[in-house]
């Protein structure tokens, strides 16, 4: 996970294209993963 200020901007805000709300349903499935396996 990079901390970079634009990836933050990119999740708070994120772009209207397919590719950012592909990238962001990736990252909730993977934080979903990581809480399944958490338990």
């Amino acid at each position: 996970m990079s901390n970079d200020p634009l990836d933050l901007i990119n999740l708070t805000q994120p772009k209207d294209t397919s590719a950012e709300k592909f990238k962001n349903l990736e990252l909730h499935q993977h934080l979903s993963t990581l809480l399944d396996h958490g338990r």
